[in-house]
């Protein structure tokens, strides 16, 4: 909302953002600071007709989140517990799913169940196009280091089709010690939301995620997990990188 108030008062604010670093619950804001500049860029109405990025931020953000997670908690995802598999989903699931139905009534698009796509250098280099790039902070469980989930390729070796998705990511992304990018740890497609969950994967609110790699001949094994980012970025909140 603070971003949203600084967007309002200062026209195309956001093109002097370089990059958003958000932790927990404050990577939920980033991406929706994103995607309203996002909407309002492609001339298209923020939310409704509210002219305010401010004010539909809280729009979208006084939505009820807690309540659909303590619903699964106790139903589908307790039975789950009894059952073998994974039949039902979790309560991670109805979270993600909360978030995209708050966007949607009130941007009517999908922007949050759409699959985060990394960002073409073409983009990066058209001021017309520009958005502040969004960095969603988690921990990994098996090393304890940060995991970052990004819109744009923080490591390239890692997105070619050459690469050997078997051998353990670099964990050392030159200025960013102690790193990893998420899409170096699994090829798999994500929405929006679940990027974000990555970063704010709440202890007992939401279950560790769990991720799949999968290499060239379709093989799929368990990578690692994740958890939320407080565990190795421990300010819980967004730190702009202002131009």
């Amino acid at each position: 909302m603070i971003l949203g108030a600084l967007e309002d008062t200062i026209p195309d604010f956001h093109q002097s953002v370089f990059a958003i670093s958000a932790v927990s619950g404050g990577s939920l804001g980033a991406a929706v600071y994103q995607r309203l500049v996002a909407a309002g860029s492609a001339g298209t109405p923020k939310c409704g007709d509210e002219a305010s990025y401010m004010r539909c931020a809280a729009s979208i953000l006084e939505q009820d989140f807690l309540g659909p997670d303590f619903l699964s908690m106790f139903n589908s995802d307790l039975l789950q517990r009894l059952l073998p598999g994974g039949l039902l989903p979790d309560r991670a699931t109805a979270l993600e799913t909360a978030w995209e139905r708050a966007w949607s009534a009130s941007m009517k698009s999908d922007d949050f169940a759409a699959a985060l796509r990394l960002r073409l250098k073409s983009d990066l280099d058209d001021p017309a196009k520009w958005l502040p790039v969004v960095l969603l902070n988690g921990a990994s469980v098996k090393t304890g280091h940060r995991i970052i989930t990004s819109d744009v390729a923080l490591d390239d070796t890692c997105h070619t089709s050459t690469v050997d998705q078997r051998q353990s990511p670099p964990w050392d992304l030159g200025s960013m010690p102690s790193t990893a990018d998420f899409f170096c740890l699994t090829r798999q497609p994500i929405p929006l939301s679940t990027a974000v969950h990555n970063s704010a994967r709440f202890p007992y609110i939401s279950p560790a995620g769990t991720i799949w790699a999968k290499d060239q001949n379709g093989d799929t094994w368990k990578a690692d997990r994740i958890v939320d980012g407080g565990y190795f970025e421990v300010l819980g909140g967004i730190r702009s990188l202002i131009c």
